[in-house]
């Protein structure tokens, strides 16, 4: 059961043995997790994003203090690779710790062979190449995002001297203040810019036939 920290009010009653904290980076986070305590449940906290091992960004000191607070409480951490894990680790080094990477789903080796080779067919037919961009645009922490885009138009550059090249991009509204915009419409081929929707990822990767993967700046990621 997936449930908002806002939605948690005074007196709360139990309904589960174990809750995990997920992106609750604040005192409320501090002070259910208190409460919970307190009321005998097992805590977890789950950790994907490394906003913890930059000890000489003062920007994310809050994140490290509010890491020491919850390793009182917290009976275990939950990770999202085997590095986010060294760096849990580091800071609570008497907690049991586990790695859980991110799902993948099955996918049919026939269907995609058969969707390669239209593809394939489609750029030698028409001379045109569609190329995909999808991901969170923007990072208040890090140079990554729409920044990273805008650093590979000479990839995109080498492939428009043999092809007709159209870049689509599904990004956050946010991400699309005056800099970002001024980023990607900087790069050398005609761009469609969208709001990201799940079926408009899926959408995009079954039409395009290059896509750039969205990684983050760090070595959590995947």
């Amino acid at each position: 059961e997936i449930v908002s920290v806002d939605e948690f009010r005074h007196p709360i009653a139990l309904s589960a043995d174990v809750y995990l904290f997920s992106k609750c980076y604040d005192v409320r986070g501090i002070a259910l997790a208190k409460v919970l305590k307190r009321a005998g449940a097992v805590l977890g906290v789950d950790f994907f994003d490394d906003h913890f091992s930059q000890v000489d960004d003062a920007r994310l000191v809050h994140r490290r203090e509010w890491m020491d607070e919850m390793k009182g409480l917290a009976d275990f951490a939950l990770c999202s690779t085997t590095q986010m894990a060294s760096v849990v680790g580091g800071r609570w080094p008497d907690r049991p710790n586990h790695v859980m990477n991110d799902p993948f789903g099955e996918f049919d080796a026939l269907t995609l062979g058969d969707k390669i080779e239209r593809k394939l067919l489609d750029v030698r037919s028409s001379g045109r190449v569609r190329v995909g961009w999808f991901g969170q645009g923007d990072n208040n922490h890090f140079p990554v995002g729409l920044r990273d885009l805008a650093r590979f138009g000479h990839v995109l550059s080498n492939i428009q001297t043999r092809f007709d090249v159209h870049l689509d991009i599904l990004t956050n509204l946010r991400a699309l203040h005056t800099d970002g915009l001024e980023r990607i419409h900087s790069l050398p081929v005609p761009l469609t810019i969208r709001e990201w929707s799940q079926s408009r990822e899926t959408g995009l990767l079954n039409e395009c036939q290059v896509a750039f993967i969205p990684v983050n700046g760090q070595p959590f990621s995947i």
